[in-house]
């Protein structure tokens, strides 16, 4: 089923809304929550060890 043209700008405006409120959200939770720090060492040592292959 083909979308109609405006109908895809509003699914891609909706989209894009979620995504924004969603980091917003996760963000703001993980400052909050004072892991931002360990979080960002989780993140890269999950990036080294997908990478490092």
């Amino acid at each position: 089923m083909r979308l109609k043209e405006e109908d895809r700008k509003d699914f891609k405006k909706f989209e894009l809304f979620f995504q924004f409120n969603f980091h917003r959200v996760f963000y703001n939770f993980l400052i909050l929550s004072g892991d931002f720090v360990s979080y960002y060492l989780f993140l890269d040592g999950v990036l080294f060890m997908l990478y490092d292959i």
